[in-house]
């Protein structure tokens, strides 16, 4: 029966052949060979890796509430863009622009329909809808702390989805740095 074997980074019980520690993502080290009674033994300098779960964690909550607030408001904005169409018709067709002329008439001068404005409420619920899936993979990503790089990417499709404004960009940008900035943690 083989020893049992531990993370050196969290005490976590490691399975045979573990390369990365299920629990905190910690590089498992290789089995060194036991050095012969009286051999010199040479000790290899561990790299002191500052604690980042607390960061990480940090960006896993941001992006879990964005994330969840992006999925729902998109689906139901897709889902409810007929309705949203009549009411904003109905209201720009309410608005006096002066001149005799409504909210309504200006826009059609444009040459847009009401079937134009119900795909842009469509595309817009689509894309938030998209950015919430792509974070929500992204946050998963974080909690197990692989692929760091599709982790990235992810999270980056996620901020460029959304769109919506200078708030989004900026915490969007702000959980990138601290994604970025938590690689070491990542198993991959």
């Amino acid at each position: 029966m083989a020893d049992k074997r531990y993370c050196v980074e969290c005490g976590y019980e490691l399975q045979e052949g573990d390369v990365f520690c299920p629990s905190c993502g910690a590089r498992v080290p290789e089995d060194e060979p036991v050095p012969e009674a009286g051999a010199a033994v040479t000790y290899k300098a561990e790299p002191v890796r500052a604690d980042k779960s607390g960061t990480l964690n940090i960006a896993m909550i941001l992006t879990l509430v964005w994330s969840t607030l992006a999925l729902i408001i998109g689906v139901y904005f897709a889902v409810n863009a007929g309705p949203f169409t009549d009411y904003l018709v109905e209201t720009l067709q309410n608005t006096d622009m002066g001149g005799g002329k409504t909210g309504w008439d200006i826009f059609v001068e444009q040459g847009l329909t009401a079937a134009d404005l119900k795909a842009s409420l469509v595309l817009m619920g689509g894309l938030l809808a998209a950015s919430g899936a792509c974070g929500l993979v992204a946050a998963f990503m974080m909690y197990r702390r692989t692929n760091f790089l599709v982790c990235f990417i992810l999270l980056l499709a996620c901020v460029i989805l959304s769109g919506i404004g200078i708030v989004s960009l900026i915490v969007g940008l702000i959980v990138l740095y601290l994604l970025y900035t938590c690689k070491p943690a990542f198993a991959s």
